[in-house]
């Protein structure tokens, strides 16, 4: 904040959409992969839970979640964004799920 207002607030950009090394990327995860690094089992779902609202999909993910059924600890969970973002190679925190598949 600055002088009681945002230094830098969000405004619509109309070039959004434009950049390739931005836009149109793909990674995909095997469920097996997220087990593994989040010590879960059987991995049921994972969820964008919360965006911060501002661009393409209701801007960037703010929250995620996964769900598991297995294991000793069954349940929802919170992972932190920047270090799911980082270490399965995301290039921003823009972006969606498609499709969750077991395996």
């Amino acid at each position: 904040m600055f002088g009681g207002r945002p230094y830098l607030p969000a405004k619509k950009d109309p070039s959004e959409g434009m950049s390739s090394d931005y836009y149109g990327w793909t990674v995909t995860i095997a469920a097996s992969e997220l087990e593994d690094f989040y010590n879960l089992e059987n991995l049921t779902q994972i969820r964008i839970a919360a965006r911060d609202g501002n661009g393409r999909w209701g801007g960037r993910v703010t929250r995620l979640e996964v769900t598991t059924e297995g294991g000793e600890n069954p349940g929802t969970y919170s992972v932190s964004v920047p270090r799911f973002i980082s270490s399965f190679g995301f290039k921003a925190s823009l972006f969606t799920i498609t499709d969750v598949n077991g395996g």
